[in-house]
């Protein structure tokens, strides 16, 4: 299967947090959400429409 790209062009939560969400990747279960603010990335393995297992990925400095 290939991987299919999306982006997410909405605000920063208000509420609680803050960062924007840059590019986001799917490739069969697993799902990756890049930071448009940091150098992180969000890894997930998703089964019948629910997060089974979480990855962070964070560049040090």
């Amino acid at each position: 299967m290939f991987l299919q790209q999306g982006t997410q062009g909405g605000a920063a939560p208000t509420v609680g947090g803050g960062t924007r969400f840059g590019n986001t990747l799917a490739d069969a279960d697993l799902v990756w959400v890049f930071s448009s603010d940091y150098v992180v990335a969000d890894i997930f393995r998703v089964a019948v429409g629910k997060i089974i297992e979480h990855w962070d990925v964070a560049g040090g400095q």
